[in-house]
């Protein structure tokens, strides 16, 4: 009984995407894996004697999950796991993206939006200025 109140509360509520992962399968419920995009932030010391002097990392890693609750918990397993391996301290901090399709060539995989009054050089400059510092520019080998 519980199983047909429960499909019938996902026929009313078909609009959540949570729920539109399940189906009826031979009985029992099954559960489709999706992909999603995890981001994670990271931050590495690199002052010698200065502790405040550190380069925050913020990785994007794909994810196969559930929902987003299984995302979150698969991509805060894989940030320790990177974390122990590679040696910055995780700071606990995940935002994930629900892709909706199977990752390829064009595919969205991570999309950061933000309202802003700032102009183009100020929003650059105060986002991704020391990115650019850091990771210095790649020769992609169009000349």
């Amino acid at each position: 009984m519980w199983c047909i109140d429960w499909m019938s509360h996902l026929e009313r509520d078909r609009g959540a995407a949570q729920h539109k992962r399940h189906r009826r399968q031979s009985g029992a419920i099954v559960r489709k894996l999706e992909w999603f995009a995890a981001k994670t932030v990271f931050r590495r010391h690199v002052g010698g004697d200065d502790p405040s002097r550190a380069v925050f990392e913020e990785r994007v890693v794909l994810i196969q999950a559930f929902d987003f609750d299984d995302a979150i918990s698969k991509a805060e397993a894989e940030a320790l796991r990177y974390a122990e391996r590679t040696g910055p301290t995780y700071l606990g901090f995940v935002d994930a993206f629900h892709i909706g399709q199977r990752p390829g060539d064009g595919v969205e995989v991570f999309v950061v939006e933000r309202e802003s009054d700032l102009s183009d050089d100020a929003y650059i400059d105060l986002f991704h200025a020391q990115t650019v510092d850091l990771c210095g520019t790649a020769d992609m080998g169009t000349t």
